[in-house]
């Protein structure tokens, strides 16, 4: 009679702790070099034939395997672990020193996280500076944020484009489920294609933007209701202050006087980034004298 084979508990959850750990560990390097969301749903980007979505429900399902099966393996290895506690709390009055360093970095590490401190902050600099690098041309950037999560008809809307012109030009393109309350998302993938392409099909038949009335003097109010929602964190400093009839110059100055950095190659979402605020919030105080970005 052939020997039943043994079920060895112990050794399936080592092993399901290395797995969730080699896993967590290749999806957060994924997670550390993806480009935006903005960029990657737009662009329908993937690494390894699997979505930014994807990546991020794979880390967080791998995470949670090596926390459950840590916890399993605490579990039935609780009286080793209890021991080899007593012996290391024995031992560790010789190693005082080692374990204050320890905790020392520990506490460097959260805090810088969240106060972006550095040198740690640099990492994360380095972080946000990898996933603009996807961004290789301006038409790589949605006109604004989630468009593709709207219908073809808003946002044919939003970006002036005639919904007739639009779902004829798509056609002839040999797309197939052009309909006007569909997902540009959804139009996208039944076809192969990113919502970016959908968009640079339509691009030709956007109607101009009508000239904006120049403003003397702004109000934070004013600056809400004009910009809010437009897409202004795609443009740099000087194209806003040439479409709105501003002195770029003197937009420039009001920043600099509030300690903000100011730059005219960055589109103001990437400047307003590295002054930790939002980019409208920086417009604001580019635009009003006694404004001062929350």
């Amino acid at each position: 009679m052939a020997e039943q084979k043994r079920w060895y508990t112990q050794s399936l959850t080592s092993l399901s702790v290395m797995a969730g750990f080699l896993i967590m560990s290749v999806s957060g390097v994924v997670a550390f070099v993806n480009p935006q969301g903005r960029i990657a749903y737009w662009t329908d980007w993937t690494m390894l034939g699997l979505s930014k979505e994807q990546w991020g429900d794979i880390h967080i399902l791998s995470s949670l395997l090596f926390v459950v099966a840590g916890v399993v393996h605490i579990y039935y290895n609780w009286r080793l672990l209890m021991n080899y506690l007593g012996q290391k709390a024995t031992a560790g009055r010789k190693h005082k020193r080692e374990i204050a360093i320890t905790v020392l970095v520990s506490l460097i590490v959260v805090v810088s996280a969240i106060w972006k401190l550095p040198p740690l902050s640099y990492l994360l600099d380095l972080n946000a500076h990898v996933k603009e690098l996807w961004v290789v041309h301006k038409d790589y950037e949605p006109p604004f944020g989630h468009a593709e999560l709207l219908s073809l008809k808003v946002f044919c809307q939003k970006t002036n484009i005639p919904l007739e012109g639009a779902m004829t030009v798509l056609k002839e393109k040999g797309l197939g489920g052009v309909e006007p309350d569909r997902l540009l998302r959804d139009i996208a993938r039944a076809n192969g294609t990113s919502p970016m392409a959908l968009y640079r099909h339509l691009k030709p038949l956007e109607a101009k933007p009508q000239p904006t009335a120049v403003v003397a003097a702004y109000t934070a109010e004013q600056v809400e209701s004009q910009f809010a929602g437009t897409g202004i964190g795609n443009k740099t400093l000087p194209d806003l202050a040439a479409e709105i009839g501003q002195d770029p110059a003197q937009m420039k100055a009001r920043l600099v006087q509030k300690n903000l950095k100011v730059s005219d190659d960055l589109p103001l979402k990437q400047l307003a980034t590295q002054n930790n605020v939002q980019p409208l919030e920086l417009l604001k105080a580019a635009l009003v004298d006694a404004y001062r970005p929350r």
